[in-house]
């Protein structure tokens, strides 16, 4: 089974995804199809499923799941979370709802 390539430490298994030149992406993190990170910081560990955009400046912490369907706005920090198409994100608040 091709499991698609791996880039740097961290692995791309879809297809359709873009990654800016600017966005720093930890160890063991697994990209899934359809994904954009547009000058982000992922950490360590992370796992970002289909269909999710991540906005400029947002930082996501060490072993964080983003379920599909997910868009996180610029500017957004969050750390040790599990983020699923029911995120709210207010005035740089997250909530879920």
């Amino acid at each position: 089974m091709d499991r698609g390539p791996v880039m740097g430490k961290y692995e791309v298994k879809g297809e359709h995804v873009v990654i800016t030149p600017d966005t720093v992406i930890g160890d063991g993190t697994v990209i899934w199809n359809f994904v954009n990170l547009w000058g982000c910081r992922i950490g360590r560990d992370c796992v970002i499923s289909s269909f999710v955009e991540i906005g400029r400046g947002v930082e996501v912490g060490d072993r964080c799941k983003i379920e599909a369907f997910v868009y996180i706005p610029p500017g957004v920090r969050a750390f040790h979370v599990w983020w699923h198409r029911h995120l709210q994100v207010e005035e740089d608040k997250v909530k879920m709802r």
